[in-house]
């Protein structure tokens, strides 16, 4: 019994023991900067978001609504998920395409 979700389970467990024996938290977040340019568009309201991961959370909180981005891997076009209009607003800016042609950020 327990099939292929306890397997998962039990292996999470078991990294999850590993991380604590060194010493290490899993609640101490660490800050970091990323390293490249995001690729992001609008939200159309109505749309169908069936490829589209959206947390919990922002569920709860009523999204997908106007003003959201859709965010997707660069090197995976498939991997999208949703970004709250006011997350993307507090840390995104368009990049200008002239230092993207010209090589340099």
């Amino acid at each position: 019994m327990g099939g292929p979700h306890r397997r998962r389970s039990d292996a999470l467990g078991r990294y999850a023991r590993e991380y604590l024996i060194r010493g290490e938290s899993m609640n101490e977040f660490k800050q970091y900067r990323r390293k490249q340019i995001a690729e992001l568009r609008p939200y159309v309201p109505g749309e169908i978001l069936q490829r589209v991961s959206i947390s919990e959370v922002d569920e709860l909180a009523g999204s997908p609504k106007l003003g959201d981005m859709i965010a997707r891997n660069p090197k995976n076009h498939d991997d999208m998920w949703l970004v709250t209009a006011q997350y993307f607003a507090d840390n995104f800016e368009e990049v200008n395409k002239t230092i993207i042609l010209e090589g340099g950020l």
